[in-house]
């Protein structure tokens, strides 16, 4: 499976990848922030089958990022977690989650 990880923080990136990893079987590309993870989209040959997406990043936040896939591929389905944790944030988020098709 083809994996697009999109994460500012380095730690939570790492865990993603070592668990993905020991899975196996998984192509996965890492990103620091939105922007990042958007270049990595366009430069792809190939679609992510999956993208996992911080919702809060730096540059281009996971939300942004949804809008800009949905506007560049409108046939593709995405899911933005609605809340995050951490020591960013204690609290659910209340930016508008994009529909889920």
């Amino acid at each position: 499976m083809k994996i697009l990880i999109a994460e500012d923080d380095r730690i939570s990136r790492l865990l993603m990848q070592r668990i993905l990893e020991a899975d196996g079987g998984h192509a996965l590309t890492m990103a620091n922030d939105g922007e990042e993870a958007w270049q990595q989209l366009l430069a792809s040959p190939e679609p992510f089958d999956v993208c996992l997406l911080d919702i809060m990043m730096p540059r281009l936040d996971g939300l942004g990022l949804i809008a800009r896939m949905r506007a560049s591929r409108p046939s593709r389905s995405f899911f933005a977690p609605r809340s995050t944790t951490g020591p960013r944030c204690r609290k659910p988020c209340s930016c508008p989650s994009p529909s889920i098709s």
